[in-house]
C-alpha cells in the first residue's frame, strides 16, 4: 500500500538560508510518524509547505499517489490535509458543542449559522456531541471555550480536526504548554486517533514522542539525518549530539 503523504526532494530557500534541505519524509496508514529536532530546525517550515501555507522551491508533495504541488493551502484542506497549531484556534464566546457543530456543519454543507435556533441544527448538534463523548469530553459540551483550561481546549481543537475527516492530520505541538496529568490525556487521545486517521507529529516532549511514534523522523538545519523506530533514534549517535544529548544535558 502506497503512503497517504509523500514528500520527495522538498527544498525551500530564504534569501539563500537552505530552510529545508532536500527533505524525504512519508506518512502511512495507521501510524503517527513524529518529527523531531532543536528549535530552529525547520519543523514548522517544512509542515506549512506540506499545508500549502509556503510554496517550496524543489521537489514534489504526493497526497494519496497525487501531486498537490500546484494546489492552494485551502484546497489541500479541501483535499483532506488537516491541521492544528501551537496557538489553539477556536471561537472563545461559544460553548464547545457549538464550535465542533459548526465544523459538522462546514463538512456537510449545511448553511445555518452558528446562533441559529437549536432546532435548526439538531443533527449536526448530534454528530458533534457524538465526536465530544468519544473524547471524553461530553461532559464540557455545553462550557464556552474561554472557560476551558488550555489542555482541554486543545483537546476540543482536535476533535474539530477530526470533526472534516481528513485523510491525514500535520499536529504542532498538541502537548506544549500541559500539565501532566493533561499531557497523558492527549497521549491517550493520540494512540486513538491513529486508527481513525494517520497523524504527523511535531512535538519537543519526547516522552510522549517515544510512547506514541511508529517511526521517528530528526530534523537538524533542515535535512533529515535519520528515522527510525523509538530505539534506533535513542541509539543514533548523531542524534544523540544534535538533539538528544543537547536536552540532557540541560
Amino acid at each position: 500500500m502506497s503512503p497517504v503523504l509523500e514528500v520527495r526532494g522538498l527544498v525551500k530557500r530564504f534569501d539563500g538560508l537552505l530552510a529545508t534541505d532536500h527533505v524525504d519524509l512519508d506518512l502511512r496508514t495507521g501510524e503517527i510518524h513524529a518529527l523531531i529536532g532543536p528549535n530552529g530546525a525547520g519543523k514548522s517550515t517544512l509542515i506549512n509547505q506540506i499545508c500549502g501555507e509556503l510554496t517550496h522551491d524543489e521537489g514534489s508533495i504526493l497526497l494519496e499517489g497525487q501531486p498537490i504541488d500546484a494546489l492552494t493551502a485551502p484546497q489541500r484542506a479541501q483535499h483532506g490535509i488537516g491541521r492544528t497549531f501551537q496557538i489553539v484556534q477556536l471561537i472563545g464566546e461559544a460553548s464547545v458543542l457549538d464550535n465542533v457543530a459548526l465544523v459538522e456543519q462546514v463538512r456537510q454543507g449545511r448553511t445555518w449559522r452558528l446562533f441559529d435556533g437549536r432546532k435548526s441544527r439538531v443533527g449536526l448538534r448530534d454528530s458533534a456531541m457524538e465526536r465530544l463523548s468519544t473524547a471524553g469530553l461530553a461532559d464540557r459540551a455545553d462550557t464556552r471555550v474561554l472557560d476551558l483550561s488550555h489542555g482541554e481546549r486543545k483537546q476540543v481543537e482536535l476533535v474539530m480536526a477530526c470533526a472534516l475527516r481528513p485523510r491525514l492530520l500535520l499536529l504542532d505541538e498538541p502537548m506544549a504548554g500541559l500539565g501532566q496529568s493533561e499531557s497523558a490525556g492527549m497521549v491517550t487521545m493520540l494512540d486513538r486517533l491513529r486508527h481513525e486517521v494517520p497523524i504527523l507529529l511535531i512535538e519537543h516532549d519526547m516522552d510522549a514522542v517515544f510512547a506514541l511514534a511508529d517511526r521517528i523522523s530528526v530534523l537538524v538545519y533542515g535535512r533529515i539525518v535519520a528515522t527510525g523506530n523509538a530505539d534506533t533514534i535513542r541509539n543514533d549517535p548523531e542524534v544523540r549530539q544534535a538533539y538528544l544529548g543537547e536536552e540532557d544535558a540541560a
